[in-house]
């Protein structure tokens, strides 16, 4: 009987504390984000999304939509992200730059339910009402510390294209550099430039040996890339660009700004650039190099891929020996540099049903797998504190230019946080003249000047 009695004494214990922790859970349950946001957790696992599963418990997908690297490029990232949270899928969208640029802000103003959706620089502000806040998100969902994760540049930037911050960081790049068919130079007995001089004597000597390769490549059709060549010329002697970006009194038509154009305009006198670039996009001007047709090419830091044997093998580019280098040094008092800035970001839309699992990708993509997958494609430099390039698919050239790399868009002159439209619609139009028609450069820089006190371009 006694027996009974304790047993019978237990199982009404048992149903007490059950009863008593419904109440709880009924009483807290409701604000669960919000006691999640503010706990100040530094455990990942503290979120509403366990590491592999969805907040729901049911397997979701997420939309992401985003215009770099390429899909093909992504294939491997998103197959690791989803074996490894299995319950969360990704549905990827990749477009044009200029696309991508078009369409997102429709899209997300509209209510379309994107999540996760990357951040080019220029785009910020228009992007700001319709994405999270950086801060509590990654607090939520991350660590109260998040931002010690990240190289302190990389946050300085972001605040500086937001404040409260709405990206994510997730690399870097610089704006210009010159790349070189370096077996085309070694059997011309030629070797990287590096000064103008050599620039010039390789010019030459291409066009003497070669008389059917292009001394040097680049996407003169789109006028942007004339106006990141000037910038870099301008930013090895002066942080100008930075005066005119944040207000601090630069102008376009100084005298800092107008060497620059008188330097460039020096390219386009000595034959450096020539006007057959005009006609050339991105794509064929690209192509041109890779075919062998041209000894070198201007494009960014995302063109370093290059670089890598197994990008090579896969696009199908013979060239056995690519380098990078900074563009030459004009003239004295000058120092080889490049313009850098936060390119890549990463935001969770406000339109999103799936923050947790959103932010789950986001943490994968800038902290995880995901950033140490994208260093590997050379097309950008983490943002993540740690993050160490595996150089073993470079040759010895390669590895010297990557380290090369590095260390320019760590010590930049000044931020390429570029002006949107302007660069594209104003400065390189009037460079794009002054190559077909030789217009003075002090014209060249009174009519940019001109338009940009307008006021449309830096609010």
């Amino acid at each position: 009987m006694s027996h009974l009695v304790r047993r019978s004494k237990s199982a009404i214990a048992l149903v007490l504390s059950v009863m008593l922790v419904l109440l709880l859970a009924a009483c807290g349950g409701g604000n669960k984000d919000n006691n999640a946001a503010s706990s100040g957790s530094s455990s990942p696992s503290a979120s509403p999304s366990a590491s592999e599963g969805s907040a729901s418990g049911e397997q979701v997908t997420i939309k992401y939509w985003t215009w770099v690297p390429s899909a093909d490029d992504y294939k491997p990232i998103i197959e690791a992200f989803e074996k490894s949270h299995p319950m969360i899928k990704v549905d990827l969208t990749v477009m044009s730059s200029l696309d991508y640029q078009q369409k997102l802000p429709i899209s997300l103003s509209t209510g379309e339910e994107l999540d996760v959706v990357g951040v080019q620089p220029n785009m910020v502000k228009q992007l700001q009402p319709y994405l999270e806040e950086t801060d509590g998100l990654m607090k939520q969902y991350v660590s109260d510390d998040w931002q010690s994760q990240f190289d302190p540049t990389s946050i300085t930037q972001a605040k500086k294209l937001s404040d409260p911050m709405v990206m994510v960081p997730v690399g870097s790049t610089g704006a210009s550099f010159l790349y070189y068919n370096n077996k085309m130079l070694q059997d011309l007995g030629l070797q990287a430039p590096k000064s103008y001089d050599d620039l010039k004597n390789i010019v030459k000597t291409v066009k003497e040996k070669r008389p059917g390769v292009l001394p040097l490549s680049l996407g003169g059709k789109e006028g942007w890339i004339l106006d990141e060549i000037v910038l870099t010329l301008l930013t090895q002697k002066s942080d100008l660009f930075n005066k005119i970006r944040y207000k601090e009194g630069g102008k376009w038509d100084s005298p800092e700004y107008l060497e620059a154009v008188k330097e460039f305009k020096q390219w386009i006198d000595d034959g450096v650039i020539s006007q057959d670039v005009i006609d050339l996009d991105y794509t064929r001007a690209l192509e041109t190099f890779t075919t062998g047709k041209a000894a070198m090419f201007i494009q960014g830091s995302w063109a370093a891929s290059m670089l890598s044997s197994k990008y090579k093998s896969t696009n199908n580019i013979a060239l056995e020996d690519i380098g990078l280098t900074a563009i030459p040094v004009m003239s004295a008092g000058g120092k080889p540099t490049v313009r850098s800035f936060l390119d890549i970001g990463m935001g969770v839309s406000k339109n999103s049903k799936h923050k947790a699992e959103a932010a789950e990708f986001v943490k994968f993509m800038t902290l995880g797998e995901g950033a140490d997958v994208l260093g590997k494609l050379f097309v950008v430099v983490p943002s993540k504190v740690g993050f160490t390039p595996d150089l073993s698919d470079l040759n010895a050239t390669g590895q010297e230019s990557f380290k090369k790399m590095q260390e320019l868009i760590a010590s930049a002159g000044a931020d390429r946080n570029n002006l949107g439209s302007f660069s594209s619609d104003v400065v390189g139009p009037e460079l794009q003249r002054m190559l077909l028609t030789k217009t003075p450069p002090e014209d060249i820089a009174k009519n940019i000047q001109k338009e940009f006190d307008t006021g449309k371009y830096l609010k």
